[in-house]
């Protein structure tokens, strides 16, 4: 999938792991990958985030028929992705 800035590679597992391949014009970890963890509730993940040291960068954002997605920095300053589908 493009949308012509980003390109995505999404898979999907019935039950187990499910995630995404993308491209980005950001360096996580100092030009690493960025993961996403796929999460049923967003908004309490990053409760719980905040609540042990990490930042949010991007709050739940709406990415269309792809589901929902937000950005956040653990502890140690990694950056991380959350997705869900609904």
């Amino acid at each position: 999938m493009s949308d012509g800035t980003t390109e995505m590679f999404a898979f999907v597992g019935d039950e187990g792991p499910a995630g995404c391949l993308t491209t980005e014009d950001s360096s996580p970890m100092a030009g690493g990958v960025l993961v996403y963890l796929s999460c049923e509730n967003i908004q309490r993940a990053l409760q719980q985030v905040t609540a042990n040291g990490g930042t949010v960068m991007q709050q739940e954002t709406d990415i269309g028929p792809h589901g929902y997605c937000a950005q956040f920095t653990d502890a140690e300053g990694n950056l991380v992705a959350l997705h869900r589908f609904k």
